[in-house]
């Protein structure tokens, strides 16, 4: 039979034991928890919404970009060798059947005819010019800010109807 001390002996090791692996096991949690914590990303967790912001990126981009380019489509097919930067000379009816990307830009300057011609591109041509989704609504308000950054005046306004916003 077993003297007290020896007992006392196993049961302060097993206590040991079982502190150890405890700790252990919180360390691994502890752990886990923050490598989870180290891939998250801030912002949206909806891919719909980050496509939707990285297609807005792209299409400002685009729109200020340069000053923009109409190709004439005859008999289905893209005339490109008749194409131009002239888009806003062009007559609405023109711009519905050929292809325009609108560009607001010359020489690093918005251009207002360019701007006055905005009017005459229907929305569905203009997201299609700059590369947007067919299911993306458009809607483009360019606004004249004064040394405030309040707005001045509203220089454009067009595109889908904004709902609460």
């Amino acid at each position: 039979m077993r003297d007290v001390s020896g007992l006392r002996r196993d049961r302060e090791g097993l206590t040991a034991v079982i502190e150890f692996l405890s700790a252990f096991t919180l360390f691994l949690m502890i752990l886990t928890a923050f490598l989870s914590l180290a891939q998250m990303q801030m912002g949206s967790n909806d891919p719909y919404l980050d496509r939707l912001d990285r297609s807005a990126v792209l299409g400002l981009d685009r729109l200020v970009a340069d000053e923009g380019w109409y190709v004439p489509v005859v008999d289905g097919e893209a005339d490109v060798a008749n194409g131009t930067s002239a888009w806003h000379e062009q007559s609405a009816a023109d711009l519905e059947e050929g292809r325009v990307r609108a560009g607001l830009v010359v020489d690093g300057v918005f251009d207002e005819d360019r701007l006055a011609a905005l009017s005459k591109v229907t929305e569905q041509a203009f997201a299609a010019g700059l590369g947007l989704d067919a299911a993306f609504d458009v809607h483009l308000r360019i606004d004249e800010l004064d040394a405030n950054g309040s707005t001045e005046s509203t220089v454009f306004e067009g595109g889908t109807t904004r709902i609460g916003a």
